[in-house]
């Protein structure tokens, strides 16, 4: 077993070697990490390191590395002098490139692949991460039943915030309080939304965009801009990203035509899988598919809907045929729990 300092600087320099220093940041370091920790029990049945692994904001932490690293902030740490040279044999050398590798280079993320393989082979790993602190509880009860059979043995995913999310004060950091009020959308207590828009998608080669739903994302940034608390909240947030929307969608050919929209607008706008590993206090997901067969085609994929509904903190704002997605038990766990606002009502909500 390592020194999981020693392997930090491994890694560190191993993305340095590769080309890729730049791009690794303490967060990214720590995610590594943790892969590597879960690679080891699933292929090799003992651990990498020892060390403790706990849930932080943005995912797995490992404490020690993290005090060492966290003056460079969201900046690639530089390379590191080693402490101490790995004996690595191949096979255990093979292992951690690959993480690494994989890591740096995909844009898709692994951690929901580790994540379940890691409840077979040692639960206690998994039982660390049962806890989450990004999202309001409202948001997490939208995403919970993908973790239900993970998570069986502690209960099911978990809100680490709930004795501070309610907060009235956009200054705190635990709160997820919003305070935007515009009847009947949107209340500060409210955190997800469910917009109903029913027209039809139209197919393009390739791929599928809703006009419908792209009116319903207007309407919905000029109900937001027009809200009794809105500018508080944006003039409450210190950092830029904090400030801006996201807005999420499934298909390219739906993010070309929000892209065109809103060109050199304050919004994040992408396809969900270029969305992984980002945040937004605010974020709203376009479905795109209205069709009479009920087809959702790849908007199906758990893992597509997990990444696209946890990437909102504060208030997550959801565009779609609501009839159709039901017809998705995913879908449906998700819906329950969020309020629904028909396309009339949002259009008569906009001054």
């Amino acid at each position: 077993m390592y020194n999981v300092l020693d392997v930090a600087i491994y890694v560190i320099n191993y993305a340095h070697d590769t080309g890729c220093g730049e791009s690794m940041s303490n967060l990214k370091l720590q995610k590594i990490l943790y892969y590597i920790q879960v690679a080891f029990l699933l292929k090799k049945n003992k651990e990498c390191f020892k060390a403790v692994i706990i849930a932080g904001e943005f995912g797995p932490v490992i404490p020690e590395v993290y005090q060492k690293y966290k003056i460079y902030g969201r900046r690639g740490i530089p390379k590191q002098e080693n402490r101490k040279v790995l004996q690595l044999d191949c096979e255990k050398m093979r292992i951690i490139k690959k993480e690494i590798a994989e890591k740096l280079q995909k844009a898709e993320s692994q951690f929901k692949r580790l994540f379940e393989a890691a409840a077979k082979v040692r639960k206690t790993i998994v039982a660390t991460l049962d806890t989450q602190y990004r999202m309001h509880e409202q948001i997490m009860n939208t995403i919970k039943q993908f973790y239900q059979e993970e998570l069986a043995a502690t209960g099911g995913l978990k809100c680490g915030i709930t004795e501070t999310m309610d907060i009235p004060d956009l200054a705190n950091k635990g709160s997820r309080w919003h305070g935007i009020t515009l009847n009947p959308i949107i209340q500060p207590s409210t955190h997800a939304v469910w917009i109903d828009v029913r027209t039809p998608e139209t197919y393009l080669s390739p791929g599928y965009k809703n006009e419908g739903e792209l009116k319903a994302i207007d309407l919905v940034l000029k109900a937001l801009q027009q809200a009794d608390g809105y500018s508080e909240f944006v003039n409450a947030q210190q950092k830029p990203e904090d400030k801006e929307i996201g807005i999420i969608t499934f298909y390219s050919a739906q993010s070309r035509e929000i892209r065109k929209m809103y060109k050199g607008k304050n919004y994040r706008m992408d396809v969900v899988d270029r969305f992984q590993g980002m945040e937004r206090n605010i974020i709203i997901v376009s479905t795109v598919r209205s069709n009479p067969k009920n087809n959702i085609g790849f908007a199906k994929e758990i893992e597509r809907i997990n990444v696209a509904f946890s990437r909102a903190r504060r208030l997550l704002i959801v565009v779609g045929n609501k009839r159709q997605f039901e017809s998705n038990s995913n879908y449906a766990a998700s819906i329950a729990n969020m309020e629904t606002v028909s396309f009339e009502q949002l259009k008569d909500a906009v001054r």
